[in-house]
């Protein structure tokens, strides 16, 4: 699986990726498995795959304009753009 998913990322490079764990008709035992799975294995996996391939985080770029946060918002600092 974790193959698959450094294709896609390095194929589109997202912004921001999402997973959706645990859906289907699964056991107790199966969901808590998925679960550890997903937080031991595959999200540390992806978090070290973004950094090989230089994707920031969606909490170090501004979505709207695709700038690091402490570029997008030196323009508005200040009060916003008004006289203080």
């Amino acid at each position: 699986m974790i193959p698959k998913i450094r294709h896609v990322l390095e194929y589109l490079r997202p912004g921001s990726v999402f997973f959706w764990d645990g859906d289907g008709a699964m056991t107790h035992d199966d969901a808590m498995r998925s679960l550890r799975l997903m937080g031991e294995e595959v999200i540390p996996a992806v978090r070290e795959i973004a950094k090989d391939l230089e994707l920031p985080s969606s909490f170090e770029v501004d979505t709207a304009t695709g700038k690091p946060y402490t570029l997008a918002t030196a323009d508005t600092e200040g009060g916003h753009g008004e006289d203080d």
